[in-house]
């Protein structure tokens, strides 16, 4: 257990927004965690909108102490709810977990509390399973996690971090994106632009909310409109596909791609949907269609 001599600014709040999941395992096991280490704490499960039945059985979390449920009726989005949370915290830490998240670290709330006060961003990171899932329409996302989204390469991701009050009211969720896609890419920007250190801490999560392969692709196209827009008043902003389309440009292949990817767009999404997925097949179809997008039809 964390001794109890840890300073007043070893107060966490939790804030797990959740939309169709069932987040009763993961709120029982933060607070046992937390219970554990002799904290000051509060969970916040904010709902947004969810469709199906989990609020239903969801809300039974409130029954356990320290732990606020809260059901929004209207989808506000994915930035506009995290910031709503943020204004409603008690203690100077926020801790922002995904709701399909597992934790699978005994000590995982320990070795974030082990580096409060701490002026960084401590980005958590996330795993996902060895095994391959049975059903192959899961295969593309399960791949695209394991070789994409695991290590300290990943940069800022809002699945799992810890930032203090101060420095998340700096700079805010941009609650004009609305839809699925880079809310997480311009709040890095943002953290950047004010000078806020992100900091890779070895303390991932497992992510356990694989979409199958139409759903996982129609998500990518989405986070690659909000990114073409995001370049409108963001021209600053850094990804690897903007980088990507800028190199192929300056080979003069932008075109020659669109037109490809325009004939070939089903063919690819076949091969993107079967059981054996290609990240390299991804990568074209999204640079393609990121190239389209940008270009007169």
């Amino acid at each position: 257990m964390i001794a109890a001599s840890f300073n007043f600014l070893a107060m966490l709040s939790i804030l797990v927004p959740t939309y169709n999941f069932d987040i009763r395992d993961l709120v029982k096991a933060l607070h046992n965690q937390c219970k554990k280490a002799g904290i000051d704490f509060e969970i916040l499960c904010h709902d947004d909108g969810s469709t199906d039945d989990s609020t239903s059985i969801n809300k039974s979390v409130s029954q356990l102490e320290n732990v606020v449920w809260v059901e929004n009726k209207v989808n506000r989005g994915r930035a506009a709810i995290r910031n709503q949370m943020a204004n409603q915290v008690k203690f100077p830490y926020l801790l922002f977990l995904d709701c399909d998240s597992k934790i699978v670290r005994d000590e995982y709330i320990e070795a974030y509390i082990e580096q409060i006060p701490t002026s960084a961003v401590l980005v958590g990171g996330r795993v996902y399973l060895e095994e391959k899932p049975s059903l192959p329409e899961l295969h593309l996302h399960w791949l695209y996690g394991r070789r994409r989204e695991q290590g300290k390469h990943i940069g800022f991701h809002s699945n799992n971090f810890l930032i203090s009050k101060a420095s998340f009211h700096q700079t805010n969720f941009d609650e004009s994106i609305k839809d699925y896609g880079h809310e997480d890419t311009l709040f890095g920007f943002e953290l950047e632009r004010q000078g806020i250190p992100v900091e890779y801490l070895d303390n991932p999560t497992l992510h356990l909310g694989l979409e199958d392969a139409p759903i996982f692709l129609q998500k990518q196209e989405a986070a690659i409109n909000n990114l073409i827009n995001l370049e409108v008043y963001q021209p600053g902003i850094r990804t690897r596909l903007r980088s990507t389309a800028k190199f192929l440009s300056a080979l003069g292949l932008n075109g020659i791609l669109v037109k490809v990817f325009r004939s070939k767009r089903d063919f690819l999404r076949k091969k993107l949907f079967g059981p054996h997925p290609s990240l390299f097949i991804l990568d074209l179809y999204k640079i393609g269609y990121y190239l389209s997008a940008r270009l007169p039809k």
